[in-house]
């Protein structure tokens, strides 16, 4: 029994003492660690909350800048075609004005022509010389007019 004590003391002083203070400072450095990793899990939380709302209310405020940007570019939009038709229309009016005075001028120009140019086909058509009055041309133009207008 008393090499058992001694042995034991021996044991206890050499081995089980140094062993049972290393595994206590292993212990408290892990629990420790496991306090630090829980109080990052917990700020890690709170920083994703804060980052969420704040990528929320990031996201409205571009939501509402896109949809100004949206209506600013339809009114441009709006504006530029509405000019695009006013000039479009003024040109077409132009246009028919100079058509209709080429029109008028192309009568005038034409009308005293025309007893000799029917005179000339009617020639050509029936092979013989035929002269056309006055009055026939005047119903030609006058056919001819009406033709144009229809």
């Amino acid at each position: 029994m008393g090499l058992f004590l001694a042995a034991y003391g021996l044991m206890n002083g050499l081995v089980f003492k140094p062993y049972l203070k290393l595994l206590a400072k292993r212990r408290g450095r892990t629990s420790d660690l496991v306090k630090q990793s829980e109080k990052a899990r917990l700020r890690a939380a709170e920083l994703q909350t804060i980052i969420d709302s704040t990528l929320k209310e990031e996201r409205k405020k571009i939501s509402a800048w896109l949809e100004e940007e949206k209506k600013k570019v339809s009114e441009q939009e709006r504006v530029t075609l509405a000019k695009a038709r006013q000039e479009a229309g003024a040109e077409m009016d132009t246009a028919r004005l100079k058509i209709s005075e080429e029109i008028s001028e192309a009568k005038t120009k034409l009308t005293p022509m025309i007893q000799d140019y029917a005179s000339q086909i009617a020639t050509r058509l029936l092979g013989r010389k035929v002269v056309v009055s006055a009055s026939a041309s005047r119903a030609a133009s006058h056919e001819s007019e009406q033709r144009t207008t229809t």
